[in-house]
Formats: structure tokens, C-alpha cells, sequence
């Protein structure tokens, strides 16, 4: 069925493609961005380890 195209229809072909934000983003932000995630998965990693250590030992 060829109607007129519904408003949402029309606005989602002009958004930009999932990887087209990221190449026009300043590499200094995506590397601050990973630098921030990886910080946080050595300290997420780094509490597990101590609650085990403190579970673990007497």
C-alpha cells in the first residue's frame, strides 16, 4: 500500500546512522569516554577483589 508517509516514518530517515555520530565526534572526547569506562571496570573489578578478600580471609 503506497500512502503518504506518516511523520515518524519521515524523521527516521533523516536521522544519522548508528556509527555516522561517532566518526564526527572529537577523538579526544571517545578516548575520554574509554579512559572513563575502563576506570570504572578497574574499580568495579577492584571492589569484587577486596569483598572477596574479606569474605575469604579470617
Amino acid at each position: 500500500m503506497a500512502g503518504p508517509r506518516s511523520r515518524s516514518q519521515s524523521r527516521s530517515r533523516s536521522r544519522l546512522r548508528p556509527g555516522q555520530a561517532a566518526d564526527e565526534t572529537p577523538l579526544w572526547r571517545r578516548l575520554l569516554w574509554m579512559v572513563g569506562i575502563w576506570g570504572l571496570s578497574v574499580a568495579a573489578l577492584g571492589v569484587v577483589a577486596w569483598l572477596l578478600r574479606l569474605w575469604i580471609a579470617p
